[in-house]
């Protein structure tokens, strides 16, 4: 017949997570001991303690970056930005005028012609206004000097600008640029083809 009993667990490990026990050095014999219940090494015996965990070991190396994972869904529209401030306001009456001068230079004018006012190397100065209509006011200016040839060809010559601004409470644009002889070839300078001058202002509303 078996008899009944009651079995008792100890405080192994203690609250603290430390194993308690005893070792007698002659014999090698070790055992383990509840020390919340009480229990100590006895004389003959050396007293030794460890920890139920081990020292934490090293940290091991990265693992493998692993896949991307999906693209997640779009999130909610936020609010409604706050009303920014009202912008300057914006040019009226925006106008170019463009001015082509009525009577254009044939090349011998302007190599030795009368118009214009020669300087001490010779090149010819020329002064150009163009009006803004009543009410407006000049903001910029432009003006293209071309070589119209005999035989139909046209291109751009390069003249020294030395006036290039408004003028008279910017109610009209003036140039003032220089041209020289230089400018044509003497292939050019025997033609009987003609130079042509075009300017412009731009103008808007004065108020």
């Amino acid at each position: 017949m078996v008899g009944g009993g009651a079995l008792a667990f100890g405080a192994i490990p203690d609250s603290g997570g430390t194993i308690h026990g005893c070792y007698v050095k002659t014999t090698g014999k070790l055992r383990v001991i509840d020390t919340e219940a009480g229990e100590k090494c006895a004389s003959t015996e050396t007293g030794l303690n460890w920890n139920k965990k081990g020292v934490p070991g090293a940290t091991g190396a990265t693992g493998a970056t692993g896949p991307e994972g999906p693209i997640g869904a779009t999130g909610a529209t936020g609010p409604t930005g706050a009303t920014g401030p009202a912008g300057a306001d914006g040019v009226s009456g925006l106008q170019v005028v463009e001015d082509i001068y009525e009577k254009p230079w044939t090349v011998g004018e302007l190599v030795r012609g009368p118009s214009g006012f020669p300087d001490e190397t010779g090149r010819r100065w020329f002064i150009r206004v163009v009006f803004c209509p009543a009410g407006k006011k000049a903001i910029s200016g432009g003006y293209e000097v071309k070589f119209d040839n005999e035989h139909g060809t046209q291109r751009l010559l390069t003249p020294i600008a030395i006036q290039d601004h408004p003028y008279a409470e910017s109610t009209r644009w003036i140039f003032g640029f220089v041209l020289s002889p230089s400018e044509l070839t003497e292939e050019e300078q025997l033609d009987n083809g003609k130079v042509d001058l075009i300017d412009w202002v731009t103008c808007i509303n004065a108020s």
